[in-house]
């Protein structure tokens, strides 16, 4: 019986955590399904990579880049000849550069 009160206390607090954090998380996969379906829009036509889209997306339009540079910052960056860049950032294009 004394252990009743803090077991208590501690089911109360995980099950408060567990529900704080479904509506980010909600939040994030809404984002991310509105960014699927504008890169699913535009990558039937697509001759250029688009925000929102893929790594293998990007890799079906463009194949494989010349050189991958990594920045913990910003995230990664393609190169491709004639100057033309793509910007990955959370696994989604966030620029492209021509």
């Amino acid at each position: 019986m004394k252990y009743l009160f803090p077991l208590m206390i501690v089911l109360i607090l995980f099950l408060s955590g567990c529900s704080g954090n479904s509506a980010g998380q909600a939040a994030i996969a809404k984002t991310r399904a509105a960014q699927l379906t504008a890169a699913a829009a535009t990558i039937g036509s697509a001759t250029s990579p688009a925000i929102g889209m893929t790594p293998d997306q990007v890799l079906k339009l463009w194949s494989y880049p010349e050189e991958i540079r990594q920045d913990n910052i910003s995230g990664e960056q393609w190169l491709y000849p004639n100057n033309q860049s793509v910007f990955f950032e959370n696994g989604t294009v966030s620029k492209v550069q021509n």
